[in-house]
């Protein structure tokens, strides 16, 4: 009877450990080929978009801005967690891609007041806004650079064409995120000055000292326009044989509330120059006309009415000679931001701001008169009944391929005063900040092919048999789908 075979194994030991050797090679080298390749992509890396139509694709023409910055710049995203909504999600988004582009020196931070406080604290502390109810913006900071701070109500194009249902329709972060990267790369200094020598308000002092207490002051005004606004600035006498400097980008007349003396003869000539010649800008804030009345009437098509206008509509008085102004739905960035929040001006005792110079608007190079602010259709001026407009600003075209002259005249200086600019709702301090970034609005003509994001809105409109099909759809069909396949297969496996 032959003898049976006995059972081998299907492996020696040694083809065993052949096997282990080979496999633990292999994992080697493909966990040192992965270790190479990321090596390589980390420098040589490609970004793409799913969607050419993505918010948060760069421009050529950022990318092009960014990747030449050779400055550190830091970006603080100062959002409350509970107003994170769809500006926070497009600049975060954003600036993560500015930040892709060079990541070397752009540098993005997330700030939440409530969970970061100490970091929270300090930035608050650098941007000098300790005590302020900012909040909900993005702040950029560069050494040696003045920071610049850029507001939800900014960032986003709100429209109220529907008042019923106001919405954001354009983010507008590529055009102010680019043109500060591109203001530190190509810096020009800014200086504005506050004119001096005839009682005017007094703005304190540029190192941070304050007006002497009771007198008027607009030291307010002045840190709005070197925080907020990134602007240096300085005081100017115009008497005796002294010029307006070269480099004034902006002059800011913030009268008395009773006039001690009228700017002379030599002083209007020189502001007259400045503005007709050099491009200039000019806030005048006027309790007084100070002797301005004939230039801006002749030159600018604007006059500051001697008569003080009253509000008689009890909805809008809030005291003595004080009322809220109502802004005017003008297609002017000034005013538009606060006129879609429904804000109004809490002015005092003004004087109404009148186009009175049709001539000039007929001329080629005319004036672009807006009326910002004014009354109700209830205002008076004691001889008469109707809307007065109580703040104008005045655009005269493009000069020698830069922006050409902007001014923004208001028949009352004490709504930018110390004691009044920060009353709630805050709305004046609000359009002092806007009223100074668009009177220095810097001519960036290579930044010319930027414009606002759409935000696009999807609505899905159903009825009400539709909506309750729905509802039974998830609710009852798909969970029983899911139960009834579950229970085939349980019979299947049972038998």
């Amino acid at each position: 009877m032959p003898e049976l075979e006995t059972s081998r194994p299907g492996f020696t030991r040694g083809q065993r450990w052949l096997t282990m050797a080979n496999l633990l090679a292999g994992t080697l080298a493909v966990t040192a080929a992965l270790v190479m390749v990321n090596y390589l992509a980390a420098g040589h890396f490609k970004r793409f978009h799913w969607n050419n139509l993505a918010s948060f694709k760069l421009s050529p023409l950022t990318l092009r801005v960014a990747r030449s910055l050779t400055n550190d710049v830091t970006i603080s995203l100062f959002f409350n967690q509970a107003n994170q909504g769809d500006v926070y999600t497009m600049a975060c988004g954003m600036l993560t891609e500015y930040q892709n582009a060079n990541p070397r020196h752009i540098h993005v931070v997330k700030v939440e007041e409530e969970r970061d406080f100490g970091e929270a604290k300090a930035l608050l502390e650098r941007l000098h806004l300790t005590g302020s109810n900012k909040r909900n913006f993005v702040a950029f900071e560069s050494p040696g650079q003045s920071p610049a701070i850029y507001t939800e109500m900014e960032l986003a194009h709100l429209n109220a064409s529907d008042m019923a249902h106001i919405r954001r329709d354009a983010f507008n972060g590529e055009i102010f995120f680019t043109s500060y990267i591109f203001n530190v790369i190509y810096p020009e200094a800014k200086r504005a000055y506050f004119l001096t020598g005839h009682g005017e308000r007094d703005p304190g002092d540029p190192s941070g000292q304050k007006p002497s207490p009771g007198k008027d002051g607009v030291a307010t005004l002045a840190a709005i326009l070197k925080v907020e606004a990134g602007c240096d600035w300085g005081v100017l006498s115009l008497q005796g044989t002294n010029t307006i400097p070269a480099d004034c980008k902006l002059l800011i007349i913030a009268s008395p509330e009773k006039l001690r003396q009228n700017y002379s003869s030599n002083e209007i000539a020189q502001i007259q120059e400045y503005l007709l010649h050099n491009n200039g800008r000019l806030l005048a804030l006027l309790n007084v006309d100070m002797g301005l009345n004939p230039l801006l009437k002749k030159n600018w098509g604007v006059t500051l009415d001697t008569n003080v206008v009253e509000e008689l509509d009890p909805n809008y008085r809030i005291g003595p000679g004080a009322f809220e102004a109502l802004f005017h739905d003008v297609p002017n960035p000034i005013v538009a931001p606060l006129l879609a929040q429904g804000l109004t001006l809490h002015m005092y005792s003004p004087h109404p701001v009148f186009n009175t110079n049709t001539s000039v608007n007929a001329r080629p190079d005319a004036s672009q008169i807006d009326y910002l602010a004014g009354t109700s259709p209830n205002g008076t001026d004691g001889a008469r009944k109707g809307t007065f407009p109580l703040i104008a600003s005045i655009q005269r075209g493009v000069i020698n391929d830069r922006d050409g002259t902007r001014i923004v005249v208001a028949g009352d200086a004490d709504f930018l005063d110390d004691q009044f600019i920060d009353q709630p709702p805050g709305a004046n301090h609000f359009f002092a900040g806007q009223a100074l970034k668009w009177l220095l609005q810097r001519p960036n003509l290579v930044l010319d092919g930027l414009g606002p994001r759409p935000i696009i809105e999807y609505m899905v409109s159903v009825t009400r048999s539709q909506m309750l099909q729905a509802r039974w759809l998830f609710l009852a069909v798909m969970p029983g789908a899911v139960l009834f396949l579950g229970g085939l297969v349980w019979l299947r496996r049972r038998s």
